[in-house]
């Protein structure tokens, strides 16, 4: 990541002071607001928290009671960032899938801006865009710790509590486009999260059959492979069909998986089981 400057705290200084947000300011010095946040604060600069989004629907992830409630809790679940001290909750992304942010802002009707930065590849030295939503209010991550989502979900998350059970194919599907990869050239994919969501993805829909799917410890993840190109396909197919929001780029290595192997035979071991054990144990 690039050096935060003194020209740059300098600027950030005198713009809050002036009141402006710590979004609006980021776009001014192409800095995340949680890096300004963190230098004003050092330098004992009072941030103003008044400016409150008065538009955000606060009740949204009350009831997950719809596909983009579900898919979004998903993402949220792999890709947001929750506040331990505070009611902040942000999801970062890169900005070629950014429109996904948009939807979210739109289905929250928060006034917020969904802000772009820059962010350095160390692997490649080469700085590429990201973009970033946030917002901030008790109800809404008081509501996502009652699904199982929280600042530790990371270690914590085992499944998301409340979820009606015909629209966990729309959670997962949130899961993969924030943190998991498809490969059609590999006819296979997986998904990250914790050990014990991993588990009962992998015992309730794929049989739990070795070399079929995997589950492998990745850094402080977990990480479920399939490798059945048969497999992957009923798996995706389970996640998309009906779909009305995901990300394009994964969708289109779906369809390339699929077409590909249009003509073949093979077993998959992907299965839509009656639920009725995880439903007595989780709900």
């Amino acid at each position: 990541m690039k050096k935060f400057t003194k020209e740059a705290l300098n600027i950030a200084k005198k713009e809050i002071k002036i009141g402006k947000t710590l979004g609006e300011i980021s776009n001014l010095i192409d800095f995340h607001p949680d890096i300004i946040s963190k230098h004003l604060r050092k330098e004992g600069v009072i941030i103003n928290s008044s400016n409150k989004d008065l538009s955000l629907n606060v009740n949204y992830f009350n009831n997950i009671d719809t596909e983009n409630k579900a898919y979004f809790l998903g993402f949220i679940t792999a890709d947001g960032c929750i506040a331990k001290d505070g009611n902040r909750v942000h999801i970062t992304i890169n900005s070629k899938d950014d429109y996904i942010l948009d939807i979210l802002k739109k289905e929250l009707s928060s006034s917020n801006i969904v802000r772009k930065y820059k962010v350095l590849d160390k692997r490649k030295n080469i700085y590429h865009d990201s973009s970033v939503f946030q917002f901030s209010n008790k109800k809404i991550k008081e509501d996502l710790e009652k699904h199982g989502v929280d600042c530790n979900k990371s270690f914590s998350f085992i499944f998301p509590l409340g979820l009606p059970l015909n629209l966990l194919n729309h959670f997962l599907r949130g899961l993969l486009d924030g943190d998991g990869s498809i490969s059609s050239s590999r006819n296979e994919l997986f998904l990250l999260s914790t050990k014990e969501f991993l588990e009962i993805i992998n015992n309730y829909l794929f049989n739990n059959l070795a070399k079929i799917s995997v589950i492998q410890k990745k850094k402080n993840v977990y990480k479920l492979n399939i490798s059945n190109k048969n497999t992957c396909i009923e798996f995706l197919k389970y996640i998309y069909t009906d779909a009305l929001i995901f990300l394009e780029r994964k969708y289109k290595l779906y369809n390339k998986m699929k077409i590909k192997n249009i003509k073949t035979k093979k077993e998959s071991f992907f299965s839509i089981p009656s639920f009725q054990d995880l439903k007595n144990r989780f709900l």
